[in-house]
């Protein structure tokens, strides 16, 4: 609890003296002065070493803490000195403790002077490299000079030091109470007030001097600054309405006019004298408001103006546009003749703002198409109307609204030099709007003013004026020279000047409060020492989970650690002083005391120095197995022996019993009825069953070692690349399809399932490959693909013949046939059709079980396919007497399926319900939403399926009436076929019946969105 609390008051400690470090740090007229954090680091490193990282930490959450308050406050992001300050927060602690490691090597016994003078050569050249870290970190992201850089990393460094010299009466202090630790523990209250309180209150004396001196002066440069800005912006502002009235003036030429032409706009321009009278502003021009049905005849009436190549660009579909008709003077403003604004919402939004408004209006940011630098400018336009005023009391002003008069501007050309000290003292920058957007930049006295300021610890304003209908936000900042002009370093001369004079007194009553107690000190340091590795050595024994036995060169026990007591059941006093080999059974306890003598006389080591399993005897007799260590250790001078005692009767018995396991399990494998091998994770074989070896003819001593004989050459790869993946832990297990090669050449098909059995550790031990004989199920296979090929060409073939030569003959000689050779013949046709029907259903069935059923599947209007399927069957419902209605899906309703297979189904489910429907009956095709899918039913009014045939309706050759006689045709094949379809097309398949009411057959899929 008190390491806890002590590491959370340095903590604390470092995180107080960042803040007080900052507090006299971050301002205008100065950077870092003095950097408490490395003077604490360096003290807490010699207070005990585990706190020297303490610092790292306070200082690191102070700087955190400081970047996200410099993120809410954008301006000092702009200050690189105080990213400066910001990352020797974070570099200080380290630079801190070289110090401190160089101190700690004095501390522990560096005495030679050379030593001494190398090592503070190296703490120079590494402290000072860390300290210019900061500043060297600032150059890729700012583009500072030589000498500012330099600047940075001298006063890093000098306030690092400075911040070291400030607890160098803390450093003596210590170095001296650590040698006298009576001494210090001794200490009155008098001595700890000379050493730290009064050095503390002469420092805070110093601070607070110069804290009064520093604020006074801070004032004072704002104060100047403030004056600097407000001057400033009065320019600005004065300057942009003394150009508006220079465009009123051109106002008043248009009203006092009935007509101004080409050459009169020129003429007033040219005695205007803009580029004497108004520096800055690139012409006075007006701009027409044309209707678009006007456009021709406006055209034609400035080119007989004088503008022979007048013409209006670009191209605006709008029934307004506004297009500059003059220009002057027009050789540096030639782009911008006959150019219609409205082609942009800027130029547009502010033309509509001036008319809206009958105010003078400003644009937002724009590039003058007649700059040829395409820099930042804006336009100021004021709108003219027919009549300017009322002409008598009471009547309307005119609402007619003939253009404007305008002035372009480029914003360095007109806000360059506003006031003497604009670029000199202070940098400016203006933007259109309320923030600070680089894409809205107007102007700007320096090319790094929008992001950073070039001086040390800048002054800032930034504010958002209303000018001409826009707002406009300006950001002033001070240079180098407005802090070199207002630079006093009177403060940083008083805090110097009165840290070194604290420090120098608190060397001095340090020095004093310590020298007497010296010698004492060192004595006593060394003796609570020694004290404290013996407490800690038997804390290690106490705890440590193994038995520990001590053993005197006679073999009498001398120690016995709480463990050895839970392990053999002995209390130590039981045992201490007794021969060892009570803990022993036979033969161990009649032969150890000749162990020890025959190492002792010759040297020759049999247990000593190195670890073996033994048994060993409890207390209660019981003999149980352990792992022993024994070591030859020095004891005041004399021989004697450390044992270290692990019970390991656990690991034993799971040894054992795993051993037992395995066993078991490869008596079950050679006596399994299935064949089966375990082949290594190289792929050799280890152990073949009996039932393998009676499958292929091998011996196992035949297979062992290799794997090759057992797979067909081709199958080999198949089979290697899923151990593989087996291994790397893709799959956990596979089943695979091969061919075995027996010892007489033949081929086996088995089916062949693969499982990885690992060790206790994990680690693969072997694969197990159990087996099953396919080579009867791949006869009768072929068999039944030879049946198929038979049905499909020697019976469908025929079949199809006859059942085309009975359907021609029908038709064509029906009339001429005796009425009973018509009937045979019409019955003959329909067993032909029936039969084909069978076969077809057969094969596909075939092809289904087979994976070889193909689609083609196609984005299809359900509209069409249903319409397809009622006209391909409507035939058939005239054969029963059934009438077919279709109820209209939605017409924008699409499935993605095979429309083939989508006949097929939808034909047996009409089919059916003709079949079963009684004549004169109704069979109705409709569709509705269930969820996300569309459902087509198909429903008809007959007999319904009965409840013990409802389970099996979709299972192969289900018939409701199965007997021989039954009075409906058909395979039974059907539905069963239609099944497999629809949910290989990803649908679903099902039906409602209610006997004698409604039956109705479903089939569901996902509309094509």
């Amino acid at each position: 609890m008190d390491r806890a609390f002590r590491q959370a008051a340095a903590t604390m400690a470092s995180f107080i003296f960042a803040i007080i470090s900052f507090a006299m740090s971050v301002s205008q007229l100065d950077a870092l002065i003095i950097w408490l954090p490395a003077g604490l680091a360096v003290w807490l490193f010699l207070f005990q070493v585990r706190y020297s990282l303490v610092i790292v930490l306070g200082t690191t959450i102070f700087s955190l803490l400081l970047f996200f308050d410099v993120t809410k406050q954008e301006a000092s992001l702009e200050n690189h000195h105080f990213a400066a300050l910001a990352l020797t927060a974070l570099i200080s602690p380290f630079s801190s403790l070289v110090v401190a490691k160089f101190l700690g090597r004095l501390r522990d016994g560096a005495r030679e002077l050379s030593t001494g003078t190398r090592d503070f050569a190296l703490l120079v050249l590494v402290f000072s490299i860390l300290s210019m870290l900061p500043a060297l970190l600032l150059i890729p992201g700012y583009s500072l000079p030589i000498e500012e850089i330099g600047n940075i990393a001298a006063r890093d460094w000098f306030a690092q030091f400075l911040g070291v010299v400030i607890f160098a009466p803390a450093y003596l202090d210590f170095f001296q109470r650590r040698h006298l630790q009576e001494h210090a523990r001794a200490r009155k209250l008098s001595d700890w007030v000379a050493v730290y309180a009064i050095p503390v209150a002469v420092f805070s004396s110093t601070v607070f001097a110069w804290q009064a001196t520093h604020s006074s002066l801070e004032r004072s440069v704002n104060t100047q600054f403030d004056a600097l800005v407000s001057e400033n912006e009065d320019a600005l502002k004065s300057k942009i309405h003394s150009y508006e009235n220079a465009v009123l003036g051109s106002a008043g030429l248009i009203y006092a006019s009935e007509t101004v032409s080409r050459q009169e706009w020129r003429s007033y321009v040219q005695t205007l004298n803009v580029a004497e009278s108004f520096p800055g502003i690139s012409g006075i021009g007006f701009i027409k408001s044309v209707d678009q049905r006007d456009m021709r005849q406006f055209i034609a009436s400035q080119q007989r103006d004088g503008a022979a190549e007048f013409a209006p660009h670009p191209e605006v579909f709008e029934d307004s546009n506004y297009i500059i008709q003059f220009i002057e003077p027009i050789e540096t403003n030639a782009p911008a003749l006959g150019l219609n604004i409205a082609f942009e919402r800027n130029r547009k939004a502010a033309a509509d703002l001036a008319a809206k408004t009958r105010n003078s209006a400003i644009t937002d940011r724009i590039l003058l198409v007649q700059d040829s630098e395409q820099t930042p400018g804006f336009l100021l336009l004021h709108p003219i109307y027919e009549t300017p005023l009322a002409r008598t009391e009471g009547e309307p002003i005119s609402s007619t609204l003939l253009g404007w008069v305008y002035a372009p501007f480029i914003g360095k050309n007109l806000l360059q030099d506003l006031t003497s000290a604009q670029g000199s003292l202070f940098n400016v920058a203006i933007y259109a709007g309320k923030a600070e957007d680089e894409d809205k930049l107007i102007y700007s006295s320096s090319n790094e003013v929008a992001s950073l300021p070039n001086s040390f610890n800048p002054l800032k304003r930034q504010k958002t004026i209303d000018l001409l209908q826009k707002e406009w936000t300006i950001i002033w900042c001070s240079t180098t020279a407005f802090t070199a002009q207002t630079t006093n370093h009177q403060p940083e001369y008083i805090l110097v000047g009165g840290s070194l004079i604290s420090c120098l007194l608190g060397l001095f009553l340090a020095t004093v409060t310590n020298s007497a107690a010296r010698v004492r000190a060192e004595v006593d340091y060394k003796t609570s020492e020694i004290a404290n590795a013996r407490n800690g050595l038997q804390a290690v024994l106490d705890t440590v989970v193994d038995g520990v036995v001590q053993i005197s060169k006679d073999g009498r026990i001398l120690g016995f650690n709480p463990s050895a007591e839970r392990i053999f059941g002995y209390a130590a006093d039981e045992v201490i002083g007794k021969n060892v080999n009570v803990l022993m059974p036979e033969p161990y306890h009649s032969q150890h005391d000749g162990y020890i003598h025959n190492f002792l006389s010759t040297g020759k080591k049999r247990i000593i120095g190195m670890g073996r399993t033994v048994s060993a005897m409890r207390k209660d007799g019981s003999i149980f197995p352990m792992e022993l260590g024994v070591n030859q250790i020095q004891q005041d001078g004399d021989i004697a022996f450390v044992g270290s005692i692990r019970d390991i009767t656990d690991r034993v018995a799971a040894e054992e019993a795993l051993k037992q396991e395995e066993q078991n399990f490869r008596q079950t494998m050679q006596l399994a009825p299935i064949p089966a091998v375990a082949i290594s994770p190289e792929g050799k074989l280890i152990r073949a069953n009996n039932a393998l070896q009676q499958l292929l003819g091998y011996e196992e001593d035949e297979l062992k070692g290799t794997n090759s004989k057992l797979s067909h050459p081709d199958d080999i790869s198949l089979d290697a690349q899923q151990m593989k993946q087996v291994l790397a832990g893709a799959i956990s297990f596979y089943s695979v399809e091969k061919r075995l090669i027996t010892k007489a050449g033949k081929i086996v098909w088995v089916e062949q399932h693969v499982s990885l059995v690992k060790k206790a550790n994990g680690e693969p031990k072997y694969f197990l490959k159990q087996m099953i004989n396919l080579t009867e199920r791949k006869k009768t296979q072929l068999i039944k693909d030879e049946f198929i090929a038979t049905v499909s060409h020697e019976l469908r073939t025929p079949i199809t013949s006859i059942s085309g030569a009975l359907g021609l003959i029908i038709g064509a000689f029906s009339k001429d046939l005796p009425e009973k050779v018509s009937d045979l013949l019409q019955i003959a046709h329909n067993n032909s059709e029936r039969l084909i029907a069978i076969v077809n259903d057969i094969l596909d069935m075939e092809k289904l079980g087979s994976g070889q059923m193909h689609y083609e599947f196609k984005d299809l209007s359900l509209e069409y396919l249903l319409t397809q399927s009622l006209s391909l069957n409507a035939s058939y419902a005239e054969k029963h007497e059934v009438e077919l209605e279709l109820i209209q899906p939605d017409k924008a309703l699409k499935l993605h399926v095979d429309e083939l297979r989508f006949n097929q189904v939808l034909t047996n489910f009409i089919s059916n319900a003709c079949k079963f429907s009684p004549a004169g009956g109704r069979v109705r095709v409709e569709t509705k939403r269930v969820g996300k899918r569309v459902r087509i039913c198909v429903a008809d009014n007959g007999s319904g399926i009965p409840d013990e045939f409802r389970n099996r309706i979709f299972t192969k050759f289900a018939q409701a009436d199965s007997s021989s006689t039954r009075k409906k045709g058909g395979t039974g094949l059907g539905l069963m076929i239609s099944k497999q379809i629809v949910e290989q097309m990803n649908g679903a398949i099902g039906f409602e019946s209610t006997p004698n009411v409604e039956t109705v057959f479903w089939a569901e899929f996902e509309p094509v969105t």
